[in-house]
């Protein structure tokens, strides 16, 4: 087990699953849940890491942070997902940011066939904004499974 994956999965859990209920009901991400899941990799993540790869990690969502604003600017990307997706990279190992893309392309797809098809089915909240908004995707869905999967599979599956 990687005690470093588990305390950050223990600490984020609700925060996330609050951002999947926000971005469900009302298609945004509130700026308190991200500034919570942020501040527990601020805070926890010296005690838990490195401090060399703890400011790598750091200065990577500060980085994502910036790219993300300049993309946010050509009205393409919501901010909400920019700022949560900045938020959660931290908890990414640098040496593993190709994995977590990966995970990313397939919670991502994954989603919207699980979004789609719940409403498909039937199964949605009639009025929560994601199932009524037509040609957008709540990504923050997307976001959470795969900071979830990620962490869960680093403290349940840890590498031999």
């Amino acid at each position: 087990m990687v005690v470093w994956a588990a305390v950050f999965l223990a600490l984020t859990f609700v925060p996330a699953m609050m951002v999947v209920y926000y971005d469900l009901r009302y298609m945004r991400i509130p700026n308190n849940l991200v500034l919570i899941t942020a501040a527990i990799f601020l805070l926890a993540g010296p005690f838990l890491l490195d401090f060399g790869d703890y400011l790598i990690r750091a200065s990577l969502g500060l980085f994502v942070l910036a790219l993300g604003f300049l993309l946010h600017l050509t009205g393409r990307v919501p901010g909400g997902d920019i700022k949560y997706a900045a938020a959660i990279l931290p908890y990414v190992a640098s040496n593993q940011l190709i994995e977590f893309v990966f995970i990313l392309s397939v919670m991502g797809i994954l989603g919207v066939i699980v979004h789609r098809g719940a409403k498909w089915v039937g199964l949605v909240p009639v009025d929560w904004v994601s199932w009524q908004r037509k040609g957008a995707f709540p990504y923050g869905l997307s976001l959470v499974a795969t900071l979830l999967f990620y962490l869960a599979r680093a403290v349940f599956i840890a590498p031999a």
